[in-house]
């Protein structure tokens, strides 16, 4: 119920404006232009804290089980922080609420339009964004975040509700359902996993080529589920009863194919054009598309136009209720009963994998969504806060399961909105989910009237945005590895699923990172020494299994026992190495040259290099030159310091770029 996550880590507060007001009246600077040490008047610092933000006190923990434990403690504590704190400043619990509210009526048309991407009566993703926006607003790692059904596990999800999917065999109301909310049982458990692991850490290896693509591909399969709008039910009353075999397009010539597109078209005009409308009156600007949100807007006008107008003239299109019912009951407790094999299918493996690209897709989003809010709260980024996001949503998904709802994971656009509306407690988030719960009892036989077109419409527009428009420009400056990338990941994401893609990414960067980096520079320099004519190899850049190939090749074994060198260097000062593989190969090149009588000597060997070559069983000797010596220092020194005394042969100097 604050601003602030409930462990041993305090979400920073950017205190930059708060210090320039407080250090206003002492200034800085002498008036002739000399700046001298800002001033801070503390006491107006912290008086100004005390009134527009919530610093809690922190309730510090040892390890995982002192967290588990000692956690109705420190939340109780929490929670008296939290009531005084709003008690003692009303208006913010005001703005709080509102806000809340205002993101409850935002999240209906999308989390029924999900529900219907993902193949599940509308009521299930009406129930997961109640569960979900409440239980992760609560604990969740980012205050004022927003969770719900969203698109990018209802497209995942999508895969197993099809009827030409994995468990086409089953019974798509209860056997398929069921299968359902056991892999979004696993799912929950799996992002628990992740949390107390501390598996956030992850995300910062996904490139930003995968994240192009995923937003890209998560884009094109909503784009494609949207098909379903066009389409009609000849042997049911009601569209979702309907098998995919049995659905059939609506002729174009059809008045009802014009009409319904008149509302998707009326749809997205109202939410791209609404937020915009604003007038002046009496001198004072009155900016009326921030009064109700444009989805909702959209929503109200779509539905008058359909049944005052169209249903009027005996025109229709479908509606919700026609497409599947709403119950209208609050949510009951039911025990997933998944069907692990029937004939001579097994759907077990199929529950497990699911689960984790469940699993990762939306711990992804989830992620990427706290980040993104972390930018316009200007609060710095945290581990922390992302582990313990990605509990918060596994115990939400795993409570969705048991009450027959979908699951589901942060959602971007309602989030946003709710930061730009001024909220930055959990208030409003926990107000967003217990309002969902309202709407649904309440609500529910409005909702039923909504046409689908209208619905079609909002999706269009998260279409719209959440595509990034500029991969058409950025494919063809980039260089061409990113450019597959990103086209990679989109294309797999949208034949498979997002996780794979996302997968797939991440392996096709780190493959083409390993071949850019795995180019060894190297220079040569020749010495002569007591003990005859001495040639150094220095070279450049860390040395590990992608670049065993381009180290081999530097050395010319033959030439230079030809040119009459009777003890080579190899300067390992900027050439660390890096792994098991890179010592190998060191090992290698030695005993190439001890067979033709050449001695080999190191220099600039770090302490991991040193250690890494022992555990090859290869006892290094690390020399430096001296002005006209070769000087045996002794055997694995570590860090020695680079003599650059070297006369440069330019007749001998070879480069490998």
């Amino acid at each position: 119920m604050s601003t602030e996550p409930t462990a041993n880590e305090a979400e920073a507060i950017p205190l930059t404006a708060v210090a320039g007001e407080a250090a206003g009246s002492t200034g800085a600077g002498n008036g002739d232009g000399d700046e001298d040490e800002t001033k801070i008047n503390v006491s107006a610092l912290v008086e100004k804290q005390a009134t527009e933000v919530y610093i809690p006190k922190t309730y510090p923990y040892n390890g995982y089980g002192e967290m588990i434990y000692g956690a109705p403690g420190r939340a109780i504590a929490y929670l008296k922080d939290s009531v005084a704190f709003y008690c003692n400043n009303k208006e913010k619990l005001y703005k709080e609420v509102i806000s809340g509210m205002t993101v409850t009526i935002l999240q209906v048309p999308e989390s029924v339009a999900f529900s219907y991407v993902a193949g599940v009566d509308p009521i299930s993703g009406l129930y997961s964004t109640a569960f979900l926006g409440f239980i992760t607003a609560a604990i969740g790692g980012k205050p004022a975040m927003i969770s719900g059904a969203a698109g990018a596990m209802a497209v995942v999800a999508k895969d197993l509700m099809d009827d030409k999917g994995p468990w086409k065999n089953l019974d798509k109301k209860t056997e398929r359902f069921d299968n359902l909310l056991f892999t979004m049982f696993l799912c929950g458990g799996l992002q628990m996993l992740a949390g107390v692991f501390q598996m956030a850490n992850l995300v910062r290896l996904i490139p930003q080529t995968a994240m192009l693509g995923f937003m890209n591909g998560l884009a094109i399969v909503i784009f494609m589920a949207q098909f379903n709008a066009f389409k009609y039910c000849p042997k049911s009353e009601t569209f979702q009863d309907c098998l995919v075999d049995e659905r059939k397009w609506i002729s174009i010539e059809s008045t009802e194919t014009w009409l319904l597109l008149i509302l998707v078209a009326i749809t997205m005009i109202i939410m791209f054009g609404y937020p915009k409308l604003a007038f002046t009156c009496k001198g004072k600007r009155i900016e009326v598309g921030k009064m109700l949100p444009a989805s909702l807007v959209s929503l109200i006008v779509c539905t008058v136009i359909e049944w005052v107008i169209y249903r009027e003239n005996d025109f229709k299109t479908r509606t919700v209720k026609e497409t599947a019912p709403i119950g209208g009951d609050l949510p009951v407790f039911h025990w997933p009963a998944p069907t692990f094999s029937k004939g001579d299918e097994n759907y077990v493996g199929t529950m497990l994998s699911y689960a984790f690209s469940l699993a990762a897709v939306g711990l992804i989003e989830s992620v990427m969504t706290l980040q993104a809010l972390d930018g316009i709260t200007q609060t710095s980024p945290s581990v922390f806060k992302c582990n313990q996001e990605c509990f918060a949503q596994g115990i939400g998904n795993f409570v969705c399961s048991l009450f027959g709802a979908m699951g589901g994971d942060a959602m971007i656009g309602q989030s946003t909105i709710n930061s730009l509306n001024g909220a930055r407690g959990r208030v409003s988030g926990m107000v967003a989910g217990l309002g969902m719960f309202v709407a649904v009892v309440v609500a529910s036989p409005v909702i039923e009237i909504i046409p689908i077109g209208a619905l079609t419409g909002v999706l269009f527009m998260v279409v719209l945005h959440t595509f990034n428009w500029g991969t058409f420009r950025m494919v063809w400056n980039l260089r061409r590895t990113d450019a597959f990338g990103i086209v990679l990941v989109t294309v797999v994401a949208v034949w498979q699923n997002l996780a794979i893609g996302v997968g797939l990414g991440v392996l096709w960067s780190a493959v083409t990172l390993s071949w850019d980096q795995g180019i060894i520079k190297y220079r040569t320099y020749t010495q002569e020494t007591k003990q005859g004519l001495t040639k150094v190899y220095v070279l450049q850049n860390k040395l590990f299994f992608g670049g065993i190939d381009s180290f081999r090749k530097i050395f010319k074994y033959p030439q230079d026992k030809k040119d009459g060198f009777t003890t080579v260097v190899l300067d390992l000062t900027d050439c660390p190495l890096a792994d098991f593989t890179s010592a190998c190969a060191i090992n290698e090149v030695t005993q190439q040259f001890q067979k033709i009588d050449i001695n080999v000597c190191y220099q600039g060997l770090s302490a991991k290099s040193t250690k890494r070559l022992a555990q090859t069983g290869f006892r290094a000797e690390e020399m430096t030159l001296t002005e006209g010596n070769l000087v045996l220092e002794g055997p694995n020194l570590p860090n020695l310091e680079k003599l650059e005394i070297f006369q440069v042969d330019q007749a001998s100097e070879e480069k490998q770029d």
